[in-house]
């Protein structure tokens, strides 16, 4: 069993630790206020398909994939997406916390808030921690966990990056919902990750095509 990414590890406590910095500096939406300046079609689009890499179809093509490559990896990413599901519903929940459009509203600066044509701004009271943000970083943990590529490691952090930013920009959280959320999904994906390795059954070594050539020989 290997230990951890160090180079995707270092570089997200880097990245984190600099942007909880800034937020001390930025009162709450600032940021959100500032991503908002950047709107345009192509931004929108790019950020629309961005936030997808941290739901539900994008795990079901990495599990089905790494079928024909190691099960145990295709059984973490199930187990990392009911993990992030669950902790996420529960800390939702537990703070309820405003999304930023019902945090505008309420404060009477509804106007303050930019909207972008086709998406309509979420107003329950789920925005801490961001969802997608752990789904999405621990997604790309996981990855980085199994594959140990450093020119990958790089490609995995800059995507779950650019999920996070796209909760801002999408204005569908502050900066405080992704910095918790990226954080938290890091976490889910070692758990997982330490937990998968342990588990001392040799069928999840294999995959669909060394099983099925088993059987072919046999």
């Amino acid at each position: 069993m290997k230990g951890v990414n160090k180079l995707f590890l270092w570089l997200f406590l880097i990245i984190w630790t600099s942007a909880l910095i800034l937020r001390l500096f930025f009162s709450k939406g600032e940021v959100l206020t500032f991503f908002s300046q950047f709107h345009s079609g192509e931004l929108n689009l790019f950020f629309i398909i961005t936030t997808r890499f941290a739901e539900e179809l994008v795990y079901t093509i990495f599990a089905l994939i790494f079928l024909f490559i190691r099960y145990r990896c295709s059984l973490a990413i199930a187990f990392t997406g009911i993990g992030v599901t669950i902790v996420a519903g529960v800390l939702k929940r537990l703070f309820a916390f405003e999304r930023p459009f019902k945090y505008y509203q309420n404060l009477g600066l509804e106007e303050t808030y930019a909207r972008i044509e086709g998406i309509e701004p979420y107003v329950g009271l789920t925005s801490f921690p961001s969802g997608h943000t752990m789904a999405g970083f621990a997604l790309m943990s996981l990855l980085s966990l199994y594959l140990r590529n450093p020119f990958l490691s790089v490609i995995f952090l800059l995507v779950a990056i650019l999920v996070g930013i796209s909760r801002i920009y999408l204005g569908h959280h502050f900066l405080e919902d992704v910095l918790f959320g990226s954080i938290l999904g890091v976490f889910i994906s070692y758990v997982v990750y330490f937990l998968m390795e342990r588990w001392r059954l040799p069928t999840l070594d294999q995959s669909f095509l060394s099983s099925r050539k088993v059987k072919m020989n046999t």
